[in-house]
């Protein structure tokens, strides 16, 4: 990329659920998941949500979370955006990642769990941000992530034998 094309990203908006709509709807809609209409709690949030009924009133959610940033100014060169990947497993029909000790609950980064749970390193650090500068890197960085998500992650997340490394489930409290 040349300093020529620098005008045009900035003034080139980079529509994030677009994005979504055209790398990773197609892949997740055949599975079961639905992408989620967000209640007053999480609206503005720079999140996304996808889910899907497990068993009982356990949902399992897939979570796209956009990382804050500040448009950079007129002339400098544009700053990359990121985004993370999460699996969340609880109780109910709103997704909640915040911890709870009960059995099958799940909170966890994908990346984290092919470092930690697969031991594959794919990438450079179990807490990884995708990274794009442009609507294509974007497209691109979600069929990457998309990918992971479809091998590693919804496996893990719909198998009810799966645990949260973070914390003791309640089952194993005594």
């Amino acid at each position: 990329m040349n300093k020529n094309d620098w005008g045009k990203m900035t003034t080139n908006r980079i529509d994030f659920q677009a994005a979504l709509k055209k790398a990773v709807i197609p892949k997740l809609l055949p599975l079961g998941y639905q992408k989620m209409h967000l209640s007053e709690k999480w609206r503005g949030a720079p999140i996304t949500f996808f889910q899907k009924h497990l068993f009982e009133n356990f949902y399992g959610y897939i979570q796209f979370q956009i990382a804050p940033w500040t448009p950079n100014p007129i002339g400098c060169e544009p700053m990359q955006r990121s985004f993370y990947l999460y699996l969340v497993r609880n109780i109910g029909e709103e997704p909640d990642p915040i911890p709870r000790k009960y059995p099958f609950y799940l909170f966890m980064p994908v990346s984290y769990l092919l470092w930690n749970i697969f031991d594959f390193h794919k990438y450079e650090s179990m807490y990884h941000e995708w990274n794009y500068l442009t609507k294509e890197e974007l497209i691109n960085q979600l069929e990457m992530a998309t990918d992971d998500l479809l091998s590693f992650g919804i496996p893990y997340l719909e198998d009810l034998n799966s645990k949260n490394p973070f914390m003791k489930s309640g089952n194993d409290e005594k």
